[in-house]
């Protein structure tokens, strides 16, 4: 299982939800993919790449060649493609070893340009996921039959967390990333605190970024199904960015 790596040039994407019934993002992200491995960029998806929960094997099987291909093409130009854990994808807890040039890791201990930034999934640190799996487990899945039959009930989810956590945020005065519970921050200024320079969580589908103390940083992709925001990191120096076709 590998979880202490070194890349100089990494591009760090989460939840794309892959099977999804709200997921349209194949040609895009095959694209994206395209473009890091000829800018000579390794990959990393932070967690809910694939949606175990809320798809079914025929999509699965429709889905997975996109990955399986960007793969191949990884390895015949010498990079890696990394996939840490997620709540939707927790199956995959049960390959957590590694080939060449691929791996799945529970988390990342990443060095870079003299470096260290943490990348993990974040939902051990989600108190609804904590307090009570089983239940959250029961939500999600029922969260995909409203999927089915509503895609855009997706949006109106975040739209709801925006304005509750916004809110929050508010009332406790804690530094964090719009539209994200504050125990994100925490936790994230916590594992800074154990001798990393950067946090970077996907999980909350929220992205931005925050300097919690001086030069020690929080980081949040956000989910590539529904804006293509990514990480990108250069020797070390971490930045939340858009993509575009070509502008990697």
């Amino acid at each position: 299982m590998i979880i202490d790596i070194q890349e100089e040039r990494m591009l760090i994407i989460s939840d794309l939800h892959i099977g999804n019934p709200f997921c349209d993002i194949k040609k895009d992200l095959v694209s994206f993919l395209n473009e890091a491995i000829d800018k000579g960029y390794s990959v990393c998806i932070n967690g809910d790449g694939i949606d175990v929960m809320q798809t079914s094997l025929p999509t699965l099987t429709n889905e997975l060649p996109v990955l399986l291909a960007a793969l191949r093409r990884f390895k015949e130009k010498g990079l890696s493609l990394y996939y840490v854990v997620g709540n939707h994808d927790l199956v995959f807890e049960k390959f957590l070893t590694s080939t060449s040039h691929f791996a799945f890791s529970p988390f990342l201990n990443l060095e870079s340009g003299g470096k260290r930034i943490r990348i993990e999934h974040g939902f051990l640190y989600d108190k609804n996921f904590v307090k009570n799996p089983q239940v959250y487990e029961f939500f999600v899945h029922l969260g995909g039959y409203f999927l089915k039959i509503l895609p855009a009930f997706y949006r109106l989810w975040i739209f709801y967390e925006n304005i509750k956590n916004g809110k929050n945020r508010k009332n406790t005065q804690h530094q964090g990333i719009n539209g994200e519970a504050p125990e994100f921050a925490k936790a994230a200024q916590v594992i800074l605190q154990r001798g990393f320079d950067s946090v970077v969580f996907g999980h909350t589908h929220h992205s931005g970024h925050v300097e919690l103390e001086q030069d020690q940083h929080y980081y949040n992709s956000g989910s590539f199904m529904l804006s293509y925001h990514y990480i990108k990191i250069e020797n070390g120096e971490a930045e939340l960015a858009l993509w575009e076709k070509g502008s990697i």
